[in-house]
């Protein structure tokens, strides 16, 4: 049958297009991103309570008023200061997919002009387009992804019904500086424009201590920390962490060593470290090295191996 003229303008999902490319030619695929971990054990038994609890009647069409409450809770305890209510500002959803279409459907007339930062994740589009709207590209400029504030001055109107955020932004991982966040919510409050924010990378453990700043300008040592999360997000076979740690603060180092817990325990990495993350290195187990005054401490033994030779072992 003939597909209407909104669904015509839509081609194939490029992520799905290029995994099934990935899958023919046996390449390392790049283009989707899905976990590549086990489920947490607790979340498996909690489905399994569900399902042996008969837990299985349609649910209120904006979410069990439980995990209404939970989220509101996380929200709470996330975000001080910032309370909302589980039964008038929570709605439930099968991801962020279908909130986004359901909130652009809910809040855009035909005819309205939606902003999205160009290049931008591939359902915002068409999401727009099924809604009756137009999408309004702002071009993030390479290679920082800047936002030329001249540029998204002029793409607000009185046709602008609405823009999409999101920080760290998708694809480029541009986390928005606090410059440019005042400059959106100046321009959303005298236009009237609601935002639409997309923040699946919120709470990445790493880089939450700065998100929750909304993307402000790091200091030294959040640009060690960030520096720290992207060698880590490469999940190497051997991390080497020389960075002094000063500026980033204790909850993080403990975060950062979690994470390398996690990545030594699921994907057979050495890890070395600098004297200063000792405190939580005890508990690694003997596949990591402690750097001390240049020599090495190895789980309670001293090791000759110098700094020059791990240089050598991790640019091999």
């Amino acid at each position: 049958p003939r597909v209407s003229a909104k669904a015509a303008t839509f081609t194939e999902s490029v992520i799905r297009e290029m995994t099934r490319l990935a899958l023919a030619h046996d390449a390392v695929n790049l283009a989707q991103g899905f976990p590549d971990f086990a489920c947490p054990p607790q979340l498996k038994e909690a489905a399994k309570a569900a399902i042996d609890a008969d837990v299985n009647q349609y649910a209120i069409t904006w979410g069990a008023a439980e995990f209404r409450a939970a989220v509101a809770a996380k929200v709470a305890g996330t975000y001080p200061g910032w309370s909302v209510d589980p039964d008038t500002e929570i709605c439930v959803t099968c991801g962020s997919t279908e909130a986004m279409i359901a909130a652009m459907l809910a809040l855009v007339d035909p005819g309205d002009e939606v902003i999205m930062f160009e290049p931008f994740y591939e359902n915002y589009g068409p999401d727009a387009i099924l809604s009756g709207a137009r999408p309004k590209l702002v071009r993030l400029h390479a290679p920082d992804w800047t936002i030329d504030e001249a540029e998204l001055r002029a793409a607000f109107s009185d046709r602008t019904r609405a823009i999409v955020l999101n920080t760290p932004h998708n694809p480029t991982g541009k986390v928005l500086r606090r410059a440019e966040l005042d400059l959106v919510a100046e321009l959303c409050q005298r236009h009237d424009a609601p935002v639409f924010p997309d923040e699946i990378y919120e709470l990445f453990p790493i880089l939450k201590e700065f998100l929750n700043r909304r993307g402000g300008d790091l200091s030294g040592g959040q640009q060690q920390q960030l520096a720290i999360a992207r060698a880590m997000l490469m999940k190497p076979k051997l991390l080497l962490l020389d960075e002094p740690t000063e500026g980033i603060q204790p909850n993080i180092i403990q975060q950062i060593g979690r994470v390398i817990k996690y990545l030594r325990d699921t994907k057979g990495m050495a890890i070395i470290l600098v004297e200063q993350y000792f405190d939580f290195a005890h508990d690694l187990g003997d596949r990591f090295y402690v750097l001390k005054r240049g020599a090495v401490a190895m789980e309670g033994t001293k090791d000759s191996l110098s700094r020059e030779t791990l240089r050598a072992v991790v640019s091999v």
